[in-house]
C-alpha cells in the first residue's frame, strides 16, 4: 500500500470546498461529497488509477488526474506514495493553469469572442 499525501493547496481547496457545501446545500452533503472524495483519493493508494495528463493532453509530465465530483485531482505517484499536488474545479482549465496551453480551438475562440 502506498502512503496518500496532500499538499497544502490541496487541503486548502478542500475546506474551501467544505465551507461551500455546507453553506449552499446543508452539512448532510458536505459530509456526503467530501466523504466520497476523501474514500476514492486514500484508494489511490491501493490501486492504480487515474488518466495520464501525458497520454490524454500531450503535456510531457509524469502528472495523472482523477475526476470525483465536479473537482479534478492531480497528482503524482512512485512505489511509495501518492502526492496529491492540485485540485481544480471542472469549470477550470487545469491544462491551461499549470502549463499555460490552451485547449481551445482559434474557431472556438472567434465564435464566442473570448
Amino acid at each position: 500500500m502506498k502512503r496518500v499525501i496532500y499538499s497544502n493547496i490541496v487541503i486548502n481547496k478542500l475546506q474551501i470546498l467544505s465551507e461551500y457545501l455546507t453553506n449552499a446545500f446543508g452539512e448532510k452533503t458536505e459530509k456526503r461529497v467530501l466523504a466520497d472524495i476523501l474514500k476514492q483519493l486514500d484508494n489511490l493508494g491501493f490501486v492504480s488509477v487515474g488518466a495520464s495528463i501525458k497520454e490524454q493532453y500531450g503535456v510531457e509530465c509524469d502528472y495523472y488526474y482523477i475526476y470525483i465530483d465536479k473537482n479534478y485531482f492531480i497528482f503524482v505517484s512512485d512505489e511509495e506514495k501518492v502526492q496529491i499536488i492540485e485540485m481544480f474545479n471542472e469549470k477550470e482549465d487545469f491544462i491551461y493553469v499549470m502549463f499555460g496551453l490552451s485547449m481551445r480551438s482559434q474557431e472556438s475562440v472567434d465564435y464566442w469572442g473570448e
